[in-house]
């Protein structure tokens, strides 16, 4: 029989991940000191969703801010984000979009060499292109893609995209490529692991699904 839970301890919050003490998640947080500075705009659907992993990615780096909006063209906070951290690029698979790797060797050239602000966008994928479309700015930054080849382990939301990863996921693998140094991100991707376990626990097993995204 499945233990009862008292009303009591379902009403218990976190202070820290404001989530329910059950479901707390502080635990899969990590201590990462990012050296490139990073933003997510968050769509406001996003902000309360429990699947979300922006929380646990604000959680466990030093170095990053979230906004939450839909349309950023006149948003003074991302304006003078991409001013302080130029040059800023936008992580978002466009046609222009240059395709980050890790490489060994200083002298290969990168175009995202010397990046010293990244911006994400953390919305469905219909959300995050209505996003892109309204933010003109945005639309001025040179853009970064990740290879088609990165292990998703996100399976807690479904989509209908393959290899679509989550904000959290294609962050960490964006600035392991940007800083060239996956050992310094990979407790984020083992802890990643293990939040997700935990989340599916959640759920009845006849609901949980290979697909994923964010």
């Amino acid at each position: 029989m499945k233990e009862k839970i008292p009303e009591q301890a379902k009403r218990a919050y976190c202070k820290s991940c404001h989530r329910p003490k059950r479901a707390c998640i502080c635990q899969f947080t990590c201590d990462v000191d990012n050296n490139i500075n990073v933003l997510v705009l968050q769509h406001p659907t996003e902000v309360k969703q429990t699947k979300g992993t922006v929380g646990l990615l604000a959680s466990s780096m030093s170095n990053i801010e979230v906004e939450i909006g839909e349309d950023f063209s006149a948003n003074e906070s991302v304006a003078a984000f991409i001013a302080k951290n130029s040059p800023c690029f936008l992580l978002y698979p466009n046609e222009h979009a240059h395709t980050l790797q890790l490489v060994e060797g200083s002298d290969i050239p990168m175009p995202w060499r010397d990046a010293v602000g990244l911006i994400i966008i953390d919305g469905t994928w219909k959300k995050a292109y209505r996003m892109f479309q309204l933010s003109h700015n945005l639309q001025q930054l040179p853009s970064l893609a990740l290879p088609d080849d990165i292990e998703c382990f996100y399976q807690i939301r479904k989509t209908k995209k393959k290899q679509a990863l989550s904000s959290f996921e294609a962050c960490v693998h964006a600035l392991a490529m940007l800083e060239q140094n996956q050992a310094k991100y990979q407790p984020m991707i083992e802890n990643f692991i293990k939040f997700n376990q935990f989340q599916l626990s959640f759920t009845p097993k006849q609901h949980h699904s290979n697909g994923t995204s964010e």
